[in-house]
């Protein structure tokens, strides 16, 4: 720089002139502390320049200002899990349940449930960074780690169809009296009926299911008394049980609507009517038969009297006894019987020996063996009578009334066989 007479020398910036007045040399702002420079101060040739500490970066607005890099924010780190921005660096850290590792950057999952079971009362589940309790079927957790019975009963009846019973951990479902279980859940009705002899105990009973229960109930023709047991109805004591004209007849567990004597059952196999006794047999009479309303009686022809048994009929007083059902008593081999045949039916009595007819209606007398005939027609019958062992005994025969196809029948005339 030129002055009057003369001139100075003078330097450019960053540089200072020397004691010879002549030359510059540099100036090391760093070293004057001229800088202002946050961390470090770096001199050039003239001048001089910031630069900031690792995890720092410099300001672009003054070039001297240092600023904090968040390492966190910018990704810049290397952590697993969690990074912490500390000044001009960071720390890793890790979440929950995990523990960071020696080499400050990775974590491990900690298994709680090695510790105290992870303070569960039952079951510990570990998780990756966690762990949870269970509880065994049957029970609850009422907080994180403690288990309690769970009451299934409060809960629609632990879906029992009738009754439910809770028990520590589970439930029983249960059925009324009458009901069987079906499928662990479900009550079905149980037919005990279906038991041998269920209401054998009591005679006449017959056994009806009821829903849940039975019965034992009385057969037709009984009624249940006071004291649960079957007595058999009289039903003669029901007013109308039988027709007018029949009588009632009870039995065991019935009862019979009967005919009173001299009648018989109907074709309609209800109401009664009258037995001709007369038109089977003759009724038993020797002579003739009379039909009455609910019974019969015997008469005797003309000249006999009916006897004591009310069937046959017997000469009267000063006629010889010539019944044709009494009894022909033979006293020699040989004989000759006269009898009186006065009726208008044929007899055929039968006999081991012969056989002989007499058709006309006569009156014969019999003195010891000798015959004599009144009025005008006398028929005598030879009966052959086998030899007899002894002459004295006795032989009886029965007679059977016949009808007979008799051209004499007609006339009114009577046909009898003897032996």
């Amino acid at each position: 720089m030129n002055n009057e007479g003369s001139f100075d020398c003078g330097c450019m910036a960053g540089y200072t002139l020397s004691t010879n007045k002549i030359s510059c040399h540099d100036i090391n702002e760093c070293d004057m502390g001229n800088s202002t420079c946050f961390h470090t101060c770096i001199n050039t040739a003239g001048s001089y320049y910031c630069e900031c500490n690792s995890g720092y970066y410099l300001s672009r607005n003054d070039d001297y200002t240092c600023f904090d890099i968040d390492e966190c924010f910018f990704r810049l780190h290397n952590c697993d899990q969690i990074c912490i921005n500390t000044p001009g660096s960071f720390n890793c850290s890790c979440n929950s349940g995990y523990f960071l590792k020696s080499n400050g950057v990775t974590c491990q999952d900690i298994n709680e449930c090695h510790d105290n079971n992870g303070g569960c009362s039952e079951t510990c589940r570990n998780t990756l960074g966690s762990h949870y309790c269970e509880c065994s079927e049957g029970y609850q957790l009422v907080d994180t780690k403690n288990c309690e019975d769970i009451n299934e009963c409060y809960y629609n009846n632990g879906d029992c169809n009738q009754n439910c019973t809770n028990t520590i951990g589970s439930y029983q479902c249960s059925c009324f009296a009458g009901y069987s279980l079906y499928n662990n859940t479900y009550c079905i009705d149980y037919n005990e009926c279906l038991q041998v002899d269920i209401c054998s105990s009591r005679s006449h009973t017959d056994c009806r299911n009821t829903e849940g229960s039975f019965v034992c109930t009385c057969q037709t023709g009984y009624n249940l008394t006071g004291d649960n047991t079957c007595e058999d109805v009289n039903e003669c004591l029901i007013e109308n049980k039988c027709a007018s004209d029949q009588y009632c007849e009870n039995n065991e567990g019935s009862f019979k609507c009967l005919c009173y004597s001299g009648y018989q059952l109907s074709s309609n196999d209800y109401n009664c009517t009258d037995i001709n006794e007369c038109s089977q047999y003759n009724g038993g009479c020797q002579h003739n038969c009379i039909n009455d309303i609910g019974s019969y009686h015997c008469t005797c022809n003309d000249g006999f009297t009916l006897s004591d048994d009310n069937f046959n009929c017997e000469a009267k007083p000063g006629l010889a006894n010539a019944s044709t059902s009494s009894l022909v008593s033979q006293t020699s081999e040989n004989a000759i019987i006269t009898v009186t045949v006065s009726q208008n039916i044929t007899y055929t009595e039968a006999c081991p020996n012969n056989i002989v007819y007499a058709t006309i209606p006569i009156t014969i007398v019999v003195i010891g063996v000798t015959v004599i005939a009144l009025p005008t027609i006398i028929l005598v019958m030879f009966v052959l009578i086998s030899k007899r062992k002894k002459a004295q005994e006795s032989t009886d025969y029965d007679i059977m009334r016949k009808d007979v196809d008799n051209p004499l029948y007609d006339l009114g005339m009577h046909s009898s066989t003897l032996f």
